[in-house]
């Protein structure tokens, strides 16, 4: 299971940081947070 989220970091997005977890810049996880709905799908390429 993967964890997406923000991080205040900017340095640290795209970098294998943790285990599981997808970084974001903030401002595009309140993006993502307006389009997508609670349960959607997400495909990690």
């Amino acid at each position: 299971m993967y964890r997406i989220h923000g991080t205040s970091d900017p340095s640290s997005v795209g970098r294998a940081v943790s285990n599981g977890c997808i970084r974001l810049l903030n401002a595009h996880v309140e993006d993502l947070y307006d389009r997508t709905r609670i349960g959607a799908r997400v495909y990690v390429q």
